[in-house]
């Protein structure tokens, strides 16, 4: 039995006893199937490979906005790229430069400009349809002036003098590399130590920096003569430099670098002797006094 068929009995068993909700129920249900299939096939959709075909749709529908979104995607890159050269050939060549060559090459004509090795009179510097002050080319072998582009500086990975670290172009995670820099400034900068030891204090403070003995031991081994800083929890290491003063907290004096560590010994104040010259030992004594006040001397006896 078909859905027309079974919609005409539930109309007739309606009519005939009268509807109740379970019958009007059926009545639209099968009613709704027939209006429903009448629609499909109108539409050419009621063969059994109508889903198919719709997934297929579907599928090229889907296709095709992806491929729009491609074109729209690789527009706009390539856009950018070109506003990038634009830009680069802007900074490469600027304005000024431009314009002084269109001028020299109008000036001293087609057929000078690009040898450049004849003579051609004084140049005006600008546009041409502008009167400006003319300039004389520097040398009468070499009348049409070129901008010249400097070649970029190539820098090291570190500075020569106490390995500061550099950056490099493109480079990652630049924090690391200037936070290590960085450090090393803070602890090169008015160099102090707290004294000189050959292994590292059980409690050190952050910041704190010491000179290495000529045989250190534990997290100083291998770094012989160095100065040893305490930054974020770490030792950072610094190959002292010809010339490089340092104050000794454990002596109260600058040291001096050169070839290795120098500092100057305490003098003893003169007294005794068979003559007493008052003015000269007080003279003397305002000298040592001064010296140690500089950090020359270390405090004497007494």
């Amino acid at each position: 039995m078909n859905s027309e068929d079974m919609l005409a009995r539930l109309v007739a068993q309606a009519n005939g006893e009268g509807g109740d909700l379970v019958t009007l129920r059926a009545i639209v249900e099968e009613a709704s199937e027939i209006g429903a299939n009448r629609t499909l096939a109108r539409l050419g959709l009621a063969d059994p490979g109508a889903e198919d075909d719709i997934g297929e749709l579907r599928q090229l529908l889907q296709a095709w906005r992806d491929a729009k979104a491609s074109v729209w995607r690789a527009a706009i890159g390539w856009a950018v790229r070109g506003l990038f050269a634009l830009l680069l050939i802007g900074i490469a060549y600027p304005r000024d430069a431009l314009g002084n060559h269109a001028a020299i090459t109008h000036a001293c004509g087609a057929d000078h400009a690009p040898a450049c090795t004849s003579p051609c009179g004084p140049a005006a510097l600008g546009p041409p349809d502008r009167a400006v002050r003319p300039i004389r080319p520097p040398s009468p072998h070499h009348s049409c002036l070129r901008p010249i582009m400097t070649d970029p500086i190539q820098f090291a990975s570190a500075t020569p003098r106490y390995r500061l670290p550099l950056l490099f172009a493109g480079q990652a995670q630049k924090e690391f590399t200037v936070n290590e820099a960085h450090a090393l400034t803070d602890a090169l900068l008015h160099l102090a130590v707290e004294g000189e030891a050959a292994s590292p204090p059980p409690a050190p403070e952050e910041g704190d920096c010491w000179l290495v003995h000529a045989a250190p031991t534990g997290d100083w081994a291998g770094h012989a003569g160095r100065i040893a800083c305490r930054q974020s929890g770490t030792w950072l290491f610094i190959a002292p430099r010809d010339g490089m003063r340092a104050f000794n907290r454990a002596t109260g004096q600058d040291w001096r670098f050169a070839g290795d560590w120098q500092a100057a010994n305490a003098v003893t104040a003169p007294a005794g002797g068979a003559t007493v010259d008052a003015e000269a030992r007080a003279a003397i004594g305002a000298l040592l006094e001064a010296l140690t006040t500089a950090g020359i001397l270390p405090p004497g006896p007494g």
